[in-house]
């Protein structure tokens, strides 16, 4: 295999990208949500992400890429999907932080 495998590259992204940003931000919010129930659901939020981003490249590019091209996006996919949960869970955690500030000191009226 050369560097240059037509087989390695990724496609540039076809049209429907904002609907692959969309989908990367619904996942993150699911995928935070079930990661509260425990680490099971949240790996099973993980294996749905990753049919549901295999379904959309699958869709938007009609077919016309090879499985590797396709997991190579998938997996871009993913990777934009962990950011997008840790950035989510940053906000969450700043949130909570302030809420705790806002609280009345404890035995003070």
């Amino acid at each position: 295999m050369s560097e240059n495998d037509p087989e390695k590259e990724l496609m540039p992204p076809p049209s429907g990208t904002n609907e692959r940003l969309a989908l990367i931000d619904e996942l993150a919010h699911e995928l935070l949500r079930r990661s509260k129930q425990g680490k099971s659901a949240g790996a099973a939020a993980i294996e749905q992400a990753q049919d549901k981003c295999r379904e959309l490249i699958a869709r938007q590019t009609e077919g016309k890429w090879t499985r590797a091209q396709e997991d190579n996006a998938v997996r871009q996919m993913l990777t934009g999907l962990l950011q997008r949960a840790y950035e989510l869970s940053k906000d969450q955690i700043a949130a909570a932080q302030q809420r705790l500030q806002d609280l009345p000191p404890k035995g003070g009226s």
